[in-house]
């Protein structure tokens, strides 16, 4: 079965979330107006819903698309017709609040980029994103619940761990150069990147750095070392939060971080936060895939010199 091809469809998906990309290192987004003063705690089971509750948004140049299937085209299938009839409506969710949008008839869009392949999604329209790359398709979003987009973090080379501006960023950088992994051969390459996003009551944020480290003179003997920590910040307190890398927004409730939109591009993933800093998985869903080796999909990215 053969869609037709949105006019907008591109060589390439954009998998964004509409963000503001910009050159500021160790960025941080803005507070929600009117929702940094409450510092309830959210809800355990704010984001729970029952099973086909949710669905994924993929964007494409800042128009949001209800996702339907994904394939590799040299695979010599096509992807599958969508399943049962779509719903009318879904509910997307955006810095002012939940949003009602209209869902299209099935398009094609070309989503490839080292590999060649095609994505079957529906238009919707009506909302004004910046979109959480999940949707409600059935039900709604809890009342009082935000969509806040993540500034993406700019990478960004150093020499020493002092230059790095933030405190917290600046100690992880140093902890992490101290061990004998990094500490003990020659270090070639550093990079950092450091994320923030401010909900007004707390603080999102994932610190990573990677380091070249080898002899300079033997570069198949060189390793790059990755490293990744996250953490939640209300006032004083720092809460780690485990299994968190990289993250495109996050669902917020009076002032608190509730959810992280997280594993873009290859997933659509919504999990909530505790306030302990625990994530629990409300919905995943595999969207896209492509050649690793294509593209940096992590922040601080180092190439290996000795790779293919």
């Amino acid at each position: 079965m053969r869609f037709p091809t949105s006019p907008a469809a591109s060589r390439s998906l954009a998998f964004t979330l509409g963000l503001a990309l910009t050159a500021c290192h160790g960025s941080s987004g803005s507070t929600t107006p009117g929702e940094g003063d409450a510092s309830e705690a959210p809800p355990p089971d704010l984001l729970q819903a029952p099973a086909g509750s949710y669905g994924s948004v993929i964007v494409h140049e800042d128009a949001p698309y209800l996702f339907v299937s994904f394939a590799y085209v040299h695979e010599g299938a096509e992807p599958p017709a969508p399943a049962g009839p779509a719903p009318s409506t879904v509910q997307l969710l955006t810095p002012t609040g939940p949003c009602d949008a209209q869902v299209g008839e099935p398009v094609s869009l070309s989503t490839g980029q080292c590999e060649t392949s095609t994505t079957v999604a529906r238009p919707l329209t009506g909302c004004t994103g910046p979109f959480a790359r999940v949707a409600r398709v059935s039900g709604s979003w809890p009342e009082g619940v935000r969509f806040m987009a993540l500034t993406e973090p700019t990478d960004e080379p150093f020499t020493s761990p002092a230059s790095l501006r933030d405190a917290q960023h600046r100690a992880r950088v140093e902890a992490w150069m101290s061990e004998e992994a990094v500490s003990g051969r020659p270090l070639q390459q550093a990079i950092s990147a450091h994320a923030q996003l401010d909900a007004g009551a707390e603080t999102l944020e994932t610190s990573s750095a990677s380091f070249l480290v080898g002899p300079s003179d033997a570069q198949c003997e060189q390793q790059v070392e990755h490293r990744t920590a996250s953490a939640l910040r209300r006032g004083e307190r720092v809460i780690p939060i485990e299994g968190l890398e990289q993250w495109q927004g996050v669902v917020t409730y009076r002032g608190r971080v509730a959810g992280v939109l997280y594993r873009a591009p290859h997933l659509s993933a919504l999990a909530s936060v505790s306030p302990d800093g625990n994530l629990r998985e409300e919905w995943s869903e595999r969207v896209w895939s492509d050649n690793e080796e294509c593209g940096p999909f992590w922040w601080a990215h180092i190439e290996y010199p000795c790779g293919p």
